[in-house]
């Protein structure tokens, strides 16, 4: 799953009209001003070395843009003095007669006219390009600010308190908004739905599938709710034959219910089973019981039964938090995600809240400060002890 930085919230596209000269932009003031000072000086010396009825008069604007862009306009202005400069001292060396004294001067003065007007043209161009993108920058930001908004409206609470289960769940989209998302249903008698479901790429149309997903998932999740395989196969033949564009899902579905865990996972990452007084090496992981939904016509699935005993924990994640790397793109890893699940889990029956901050403090820990490159969604299922 592809990680497209312009879809990062106050990422500012640099408003250049030559993007080939864009690593300006990336370099200090000081550094783009000795780079000019270089090309400028190259520039003057092969002008004085050459033959004085050859004109380099048009290379000279080169400089002249570059100053007025990435320095000011009044840069710009410099090094339009410094050109008519370099013109007169030409001039003087190679001992250039003209038909009227006022004629170098003319020359010279309608020379710095027109590069005066360059200068100040490109600080005008640059100042309205810097407007627009920061206007439209702006508009992307409450767009999808309000976008944000309205997806996580689409989830549950992210508390329940359900009889002798409790949820928690966390949803970090990295983009504003995102392909993840959860769900949590109270059955009442008959159990309690979870799960945890991603949708590949990310930003705006990765959002919309989710909650097209979503809809989906709660449509049909009263009518399958007795086989969790028939219902990842529906699940699987809507999202293959609504999209013109492969797309796929990858998702784990569970139900817990008199004192069983029943599941799919279709192509999602394992999730963690963590009984009473697990240690991490006793975490169960459950793994895959299909490919993912969406992509391949008929696509089998097998649900599981595994036990659920009183105290027992069940932690539903995506990729985003066991991918998350650090500086060196070392990955948390899903054997390291566990051990932490494990530990909080161990002390004093915590809560699923409890379990849920640690892992995603684990994974900023990991990140080292950098921003999270994918969407994180934790989801953590508790069945106390009577």
């Amino acid at each position: 799953m592809t990680v497209d930085p312009l879809m990062m919230p106050g990422t500012i596209v640099d408003p250049l009209p030559f993007a080939r000269l864009a690593f300006f932009s990336r370099r200090s003031r000081m550094s783009r001003a000795a780079a000019i000072a270089v090309i400028f000086a190259a520039l003057a010396a092969l002008d004085i070395a050459t033959r004085p009825d050859l004109s380099f008069l048009v290379f000279y604007i080169l400089p002249v843009l570059l100053a007025s862009w990435f320095l000011g306009r009044r840069e710009g202005v410099l090094v339009s003095v410094a050109s008519v400069g370099v013109w007169t001292l030409d001039d003087f060396l190679t001992q250039r007669v003209y038909s009227h004294p006022a004629v170098p001067i003319w020359n010279r003065g309608g020379e710095f006219a027109f590069f005066v007007f360059l200068a100040w043209l490109a600080g005008i161009l640059k100042t309205a390009l810097e407007r627009e993108v920061k206007e439209r920058t702006e508009h992307l930001e409450r767009d999808l600010a309000m976008a944000r908004d309205v997806q996580t409206s689409l989830l549950p609470p992210r508390r329940l308190e359900a009889g002798l289960f409790s949820v928690a769940a966390e949803c970090h989209q990295a983009f504003g908004v995102g392909g993840d998302v959860y769900e949590i249903q109270n059955l009442g008698a008959d159990g309690l739905f979870v799960a945890v479901a991603d949708v590949s790429g990310k930003g705006m149309a990765a959002a919309l599938l989710m909650s097209s997903f979503l809809a989906s998932l709660r449509h049909l999740l009263p009518v399958h709710a007795g086989r969790f395989d028939a219902l990842a196969g529906e699940l699987s033949e809507r999202l293959r034959t609504s999209l013109e564009t492969p797309r796929f899902v990858t998702a784990f579905l569970g139900i817990v219910e008199d004192g069983w865990l029943r599941y799919v996972n279709a192509g999602h990452n394992p999730g963690f089973l963590i009984g009473p007084g697990a240690r991490p090496a006793d975490v169960v992981l459950l793994h895959s019981t299909g490919t993912v939904l969406g992509l391949i016509p008929g696509a089998p699935f097998r649900e599981e039964r595994v036990p659920f005993p009183p105290g027992s924990l069940l932690v539903l994640y995506s990729d985003g938090l066991t991918e998350c790397t650090n500086p060196t793109e070392e990955e948390l890893g899903g054997e390291r995600a566990a051990a932490v699940a494990a530990a909080a889990s161990a002390e004093a029956n915590a809560a699923p809240a409890s379990v849920v901050e640690k892992l995603l403090g684990a994974a900023e820990a990991h990140a080292a400060g950098e921003p999270f490159g994918d969407d994180i969604t934790i989801l953590c299922v508790r069945r106390y002890v009577l």
